[in-house]
């Protein structure tokens, strides 16, 4: 990390530079210093939260470099000398201290399972099992806090979370800690016992609720005993004997109806799919939420009906060929259910390690590279998800990628990797900050600065995903002046829409205007995920100006709140959901990566199993984005 230059270019735009986002900054000692010499000099704690923050980092991403698979439990790693006792102690150590801290104890929701330490495993090496012993009380702590906690339940699931202006009604929530249990138990972290106990004394009935939905899961798990059955039937709380009842009556009703797939019922569900795409989209939603739940529901038609060719791809040599002729005149939809069927059927041979996933592969690739070399747009994304899958199980090697045009972003190191995907956009918006530096209109009204964001700069974004951009609008500059500002920037951005950060300034300080109305196009106060995760493109002494006087707003404890949540708890929080919910979990990782585990049980739905939330890869690469980049120094 010594490397990074807080002003990455300067070239060929005079005088125009581009910037990292200050998130990498924050992981460099000696760039924070040079960017906010007063804090570093006022508060002797800034560098030193800084140093650790770093070596925090350090810890996580050099265990799980020398993982040979994110299925490995750590414990036998460590046993078999993957990663040395050294490393495995700095890791629980730096975990511990972590999840210690409430600003980011939430990220025990997170960790993989995998680096839970077994209830029996007590290392020789003394100091690795105090280490042990440290995380293991500091996780349950962290963990028994979550559950405090209500998140929305859509952020964990797909990011369906209506516009602020279009709600009647709260959003449903969720205790995701409370869906934890299942793997707690199964790694020997809680006993069933502990959380009948946790059941028959809390009061919250969320917690309730999801605790009842973990516990049909641990059924299914075979993880609750018949003596541990017996118990909660006889319990005196009325929530343990209920969940009881529902278990046994579960058990009572666990034969379910096999549905087999053949290329008949395949071929009709598919027409029914596509009779149905432009029905049951409400009409009194913003057309980018349209757009979503016509997407939205065209994956769920995708997901059922590539299932079904999976299986008939499995169950039936004979069809392969069929599925061939019979789907590919049926037009895009049928294409894409072809490609997502043939990936899914190529994992789960991989995933079964019983036949070769290659010659699955060479079965199909003509008819693949078919599809690629077609002009159906839809198709070719889903392709490019698919051709990704098949390059992280070694099936096709990255010059392949590289011959279609496909790139491999790299999800969990530095977002300024994935600069070079946006590199059109970003010499766009250098002429555009050159122009508006110029601009007689605009010059006195926003900084010849502007942030770009999104996707694509974290690497989840396919090529023609948009950015996200944003200006900073100067002090002073009434809000009458609105509609005219927003009508030049329009201008300037070829119609783009750019949202803007109304800034006040005080004794020097710069700071975010927060308007009482819902607006936009206005970015609020605690949009962190901006401010420290997207990249600077401007006039250099602009940009390090906002920098210095703007940013360490955010470094300072207050006992300000906003939507009654302290606003440093706020700050985080909306890093957390940006990096690792909103794009990583909601579409990112399944764009990349094939799921390694699944949870293919009864009443996996109740702790939304189907989920990447659970997967041993997604658990790698959010943990280690969590601990380098869901970070803000604190300073009194």
């Amino acid at each position: 990390m010594e490397d990074f230059k807080p002003l990455i270019e300067q070239e060929p735009t005079p005088g125009i530079v581009v910037a990292i986002p200050v998130s990498e900054v924050l992981q460099n000692p000696t760039l924070a210093a040079e960017l906010w010499p007063q804090e570093s000099i006022a508060d002797p704690l800034f560098l030193t939260q800084i140093n650790e923050h770093k070596e925090h980092s350090v810890h996580v991403a050099e265990v799980m470099k020398n993982l040979p698979y994110p299925t490995m439990q750590l414990e036998t790693a460590t046993k078999l000398q993957f990663v040395s006792d050294q490393q495995t102690e700095n890791l629980y150590v730096s975990l511990s201290s972590l999840l210690a801290d409430p600003d980011y104890s939430r990220l025990v929701l997170y960790l993989p399972f995998e680096f839970l330490p077994g209830r029996t495993w007590t290392p020789e090496d003394p100091s690795l099992a105090r280490a042990v012993e440290t995380f293991r009380q500091s996780y349950l702590v962290a963990w028994q806090n979550q559950l405090l906690v209500h998140d929305a339940r859509a952020n964990f699931v797909d990011g369906d979370i209506m516009e602020i202006d279009q709600r009647t009604t709260d959003l449903p929530r969720v205790v995701k800690a409370a869906h934890l249990v299942p793997k707690l138990i199964e790694y020997g972290m809680l006993e069933t016992n502990d959380v009948i106990d946790l059941l028959a004394s809390t009061q919250d009935p969320l917690l309730q609720a999801n605790l009842t939905d973990s516990f049909l899961v641990l059924d299914d798990m075979h993880l609750i005993a018949d003596d541990d059955l017996r118990r909660m039937k006889e319990s005196e709380s009325a929530s343990v004997y209920t969940t009881a009842q529902i278990i046994e009556s579960e058990r009572e009703n666990s034969d379910s109806l096999e549905v087999s797939a053949t290329l008949e019922s395949l071929l009709l569900g598919l027409e029914a799919a596509i009779s149905k795409q432009e029905l049951d989209i409400p009409s009194n939603v913003t057309w980018r939420r349209m757009d979503w739940l016509r997407q939205k529901q065209a994956d769920e038609a995708l997901t059922v009906l590539s299932e079904q060719v999976m299986t008939i791809i499995l169950d039936d040599i004979t069809s392969k060929g069929a599925l061939v002729n019979e789907l590919f005149p049926r037009g895009s939809l049928a294409n894409q259910v072809f490609v997502e069927g043939v990936q899914k059927a190529i994992e789960q041979v991989a995933r079964s390690g019983q036949d070769d996933p290659q010659a699955l592969f060479v079965y199909f690739k003509d008819a693949l590279f078919d599809l690629w070399n077609g002009d159906d747009l839809r198709t070719k994304e889903r392709l490019v998800r698919s051709f990704r899958h098949l390059h992280k199980l070694g099936i096709v090697d990255e010059e392949q990628l590289k011959e279609v045009g496909i790139p491999v972003p790299n999800l969990a190191g530095p977002l300024s990797e994935n600069l070079a995907l946006i590199a059109d956009e970003v010499e766009q918006l250098k002429k555009v900050a050159l122009s508006m530096e110029s601009d007689p209109e605009l010059a006195p009204l926003v900084y010849p600065v502007v942030t770009i964001g999104g996707s694509r700069l974290k690497g989840y974004g396919e090529q023609n995903s948009d950015v996200d951009i944003c200006v900073f609008v100067k002090p002073n500059v009434p809000q009458s002046m609105k509609e005219h500002l927003r009508e030049l920037l329009r201008v300037k951005f070829n119609g783009e829409e750019a949202m803007e950060f109304w800034l006040e300034e005080n004794d020097g300080h710069l700071s975010v205007h927060d308007f009482p109305e819902y607006d936009p196009h206005a970015a609020d106060s605690y949009w962190t995920h901006v401010l420290f995760g997207a990249a600077w493109v401007g006039n250099s002494v602009a940009v390090n100006d906002l920098r210095k006087k703007l940013l360490p707003t955010y470094f300072r404890e207050t006992d300000e709140m906003i939507y009654g949540r302290t606003t440093r708890n706020l700050y985080l929080e909306r890093m957390e959901q940006d990096l690792l919910q909103y794009r990583l979990l909601h579409k990112g990782y399944d764009r990349h990566y094939p799921r390694l585990a699944e949870m293919n049980m009864k009443h996996a739905d109740l702790i939304d199993g189907n989920t990447a939330f659970w997967d041993p890869g997604f658990r790698q690469i959010a943990t280690r984005l969590f601990v380098s980049q869901v970070f803000l120094p604190k300073i009194g």
